[in-house]
């Protein structure tokens, strides 16, 4: 077993007592325990200090960090954004340990570190935060403020999952005031994502962003702090299915096709970044006449295409604007399948 001792310093210098520390893995096969637990969540002593405990083995179930990559955070104090570390680096072999540090280098984390190189202690020293400040606005006018919406910032530390923005930890939430305003103090000071939601579920929908003077048609929830104290981020956020796409399927001879599945690829964002932005849908099925009715949550769709009975697979690759099918109208005339 291989223990690391950590220091956490504050805004001075001094040892800071009383921090919360957590350890989370980054590879998929040493990621946290969901829950609070002992070995991966840490309070520091009257020293600043607190220690971690890592286990030579691929046993999964161990309770306590195995060989991976991991990093830890330092969670935000009343005066202070807290502390990140670099990419620390347990793995069973050289070859591997190379590996991780060629593949985890390109980071704004920093260089990785192997634990074995970590003679002594590991000291993080926090970093004052930046103030992420707006207002929330109803879509599409942008005139009337949205109070009680939850607004939340979350750091990401790239971890290695299937799931896009990943490894994402929030650092600070609050909700809007009666104006649609919203402030979210001691952020930690590198590239994070902010999040809007309404009774804890995305029942709305972030639709526009204005940073400067103008507002933008996407959803730029990514901010990437550098050299700042204080970011204006204003948001435009409206309901579900507000957009209409509609149609009629027909086969090759114009007859309609009933009960054909149409399907809609569902992007949150402009320009797709997410793993939920490729893997959202909205479906409907056709009419007796063929007509089908999509009301889709943003206007940003990746694809439409058609699946029936009797009728090969039909997706639309005309009609697209910058990437993503408007809302409106899309017909489909269905070929015959080859004998």
């Amino acid at each position: 077993m291989k223990s690391l001792r950590v220091r956490v310093l504050d805004l001075d210098g001094k040892p800071a007592a009383g921090r919360a520390v957590h350890l989370y893995g980054l590879e998929r096969s040493d990621l946290r325990p969901m829950e609070p637990a002992p070995d991966w969540d840490f309070q520091t002593d009257a020293n600043g200090c607190c220690t971690a405990h890592f286990a030579p083995s691929k046993d999964y179930e161990l309770p306590m960090p195995r060989w991976g990559v991991f990093i830890f955070r330092v969670d935000s104090g009343a005066m202070d954004a807290g502390a990140f570390s670099r990419y620390i680096v347990f793995q069973e072999t050289p070859e591997g340990e190379k590996r991780s540090l060629n593949d985890w280098r390109d980071s704004e984390w920093g260089t990785p570190i192997l634990l074995a190189s970590i003679k002594k202690e590991l000291t993080l020293r926090v970093k004052a935060g930046i103030a992420i400040r707006g207002r929330v606005l109803e879509y599409p006018a942008g005139v009337h403020p949205l109070a009680g919406i939850r607004v939340t910032v979350s750091n990401d530390v790239h971890s290695d999952t299937h799931t896009g923005m990943a490894g994402i930890i929030e650092v600070a939430r609050t909700e809007t005031g009666a104006d649609g305003s919203y402030v979210l103090k001691r952020v930690y000071p590198a590239t994070c994502y902010l999040a809007i939601s309404k009774g804890g579920e995305d029942s709305v929908l972030w639709l526009k962003t204005r940073r400067g003077s103008e507002w933008k048609f996407d959803a730029e929830d990514k901010i990437e702090p550098r050299g700042v104290r204080a970011v204006k981020c204003d948001i435009m956020a409206g309901n579900e299915g507000q957009f209409h796409y509609s149609g009629r399927v027909v086969d090759s001879d114009g007859m309609p096709v009933t009960q054909a599945l149409v399907c809609a690829c569902i992007s949150y964002h402009r320009h797709m970044r997410t793993y939920k932005d490729e893997h959202s849908f909205e479906n409907a099925i056709t009419d007796d006449n063929g007509h089908y009715d999509l009301h889709c949550p943003t206007p940003w769709v990746n694809s439409i295409g058609v699946i029936a009975p009797g009728f090969p697979y039909s997706g639309r690759n005309d009609g697209r604007v910058d990437k993503f099918f408007a809302p409106g109208a899309y017909n489909f005339e269905l070929p015959q399948l080859d004998d």
